[in-house]
């Protein structure tokens, strides 16, 4: 029985998946936590733009798509937490029960939106509109920002 080209894409690809998973590769991405310079003190919109120019959104999307590298919850929350911090503490203080990574994640997706649709930062400068759309607890979908 002669293989597909599919069949052979996809032995290919197995192949490949085993060998990077065989591997431990990092990636150092040097982020500038705030503007002013001073430790202890980040600037959510600005790492989510540096994120972005970096490519790491990108390769989010690429890795949901394909075979990607997953981390537990557990391990993500651990890894990202400095993103949405306040978000979490709120979550956790919440007479509802939401994981700490579903609240990271929204609070990360809610600021690409931000980011992405120039919502001032300040509750005070946005518009009725902003504030609805963008603060009214609505969720955003990471892989549409």
């Amino acid at each position: 029985k002669s293989v597909t080209v599919g069949g052979h894409f996809a032995s290919q690809l197995t192949s490949l998946r085993q060998k990077i998973d065989l591997t431990s590769p990092h990636y150092v991405r040097c982020l500038k936590p705030n503007g002013q310079l001073v430790p202890d003190n980040f600037d959510p919109l600005m790492i989510v733009e540096q994120l972005r120019c970096a490519g790491v959104v990108e390769a989010v999307r690429v890795s949901r798509v394909g075979y990607p590298q997953r981390y537990n919850h557990s391990q993500f929350v651990s890894r990202y937490r400095t993103l949405g911090s306040k978000e979490m503490k709120k979550a956790s203080k919440s007479s509802r029960k939401v994981k700490p990574v579903v609240a990271l994640v929204d609070a990360i997706a809610k600021k690409m939106w931000e980011i992405e649709n120039k919502a001032p930062s300040t509750p005070a400068k946005a518009s009725k509109k902003d504030k609805k759309s963008s603060s009214s607890g609505e969720k955003v979908d990471l892989l549409a920002v």
